[in-house]
């Protein structure tokens, strides 16, 4: 893997598909990348932030998309 790149995500529902374009479409045509991977950080968002990540990586099968949801674990 060339790049990683980890975007954080809290309320972005409507700026996800949009960034995601422009850095897949940045990196694709940057010779000194042969390979890259998105990974994406859902921070506990209560919008649609999570189903917009999951379209993304259903509509765009042959990128290397990676989606992490944190959850909150209370220990005592």
């Amino acid at each position: 893997m060339d790049i990683s790149i980890v975007i954080p995500v809290y309320f972005n529902e409507r700026s996800i598909k949009n960034t995601f374009l422009r850095i897949s479409e940045i990196l694709k045509h940057n010779n000194n990348v042969t390979s890259f991977e998105i990974i994406f950080i859902d921070d506990g968002s209560e919008d649609s932030s999570l189903d917009e990540i999951l379209n993304i990586k259903a509509d765009y099968p042959s990128e290397n998309i990676k989606v992490i949801k944190f959850t909150k674990i209370s220990v005592k």
